[in-house]
């Protein structure tokens, strides 16, 4: 009685995280590139290669990182359990 069941991994919309990051963090060719790469086939895999090939991994990576943070702090005060948010982190 006293457990939750974390989310999936097809509850956290990873495909969603990163038409958010083309659209709000990037411009011009880098987010035509990032686009068509979600739009065609194999839209991960691609996505992957076009974020590598036009220098934002790690952009994107920690993008990625702050939105799955924001998912669990929401999560937590949803399900109202508790957390803290180690100092020196994300």
């Amino acid at each position: 009685d006293s457990y939750i069941c974390l989310p999936s991994q097809y509850e956290l919309h990873e495909k969603q995280i990163m038409e958010d990051f083309t659209e709000k963090v990037t411009r011009g060719a880098v987010a035509g590139r990032l686009w068509r790469a979600l739009n065609g086939r194999h839209p991960y895999r691609n996505f992957k290669d076009a974020i590598r090939e036009t220098g934002v991994s790690q952009k994107y990576y920690d993008y990625r990182s702050l939105s799955y943070l924001r998912m669990a702090e929401d999560w937590c005060r949803e399900h109202k359990v508790r957390y803290w948010r180690k100092s020196g982190g994300i």
